[in-house]
């Protein structure tokens, strides 16, 4: 006999929950590209050390928020096809129950 299949009632809110995560990881990469030119500005231009710091940001920086973008888009996207998934759960129960009614 097959296990049963458990779906909670509240399915396509936890989805939901992903994209609502998705905006906060926009945000945060909004506010850590602003970072970037107070950094550069705090870094000053006046010895090694300022140089040295310019350059880490250089290459630090675009590989975070090029991290933050995926991280932002695989939760878009888990959040989208969740809800899909929630919805065709919602749909299929309907369809059963109105058969169910039939017999």
């Amino acid at each position: 006999m097959a296990d049963r299949i458990v779906i909670p009632e509240d399915l396509a809110q936890r989805f939901g929950m992903l994209r609502t995560a998705a905006q906060a990881v926009d945000s945060a990469r909004d506010r850590w590209r602003a970072l970037d030119p107070r950094l550069q500005a705090a870094a000053g231009n006046d010895d090694e050390t300022s140089e040295a710091i310019k350059k880490q940001a250089e290459d630090v920086n675009p590989a975070i928020s090029e991290l933050l973008d995926s991280l932002s888009k695989v939760l878009t996207v888990s959040g989208d096809h969740g809800q899909q998934v929630a919805n065709n759960f919602d749909r299929i129960e309907a369809e059963n129950a109105e058969q169910a009614k039939d017999f």
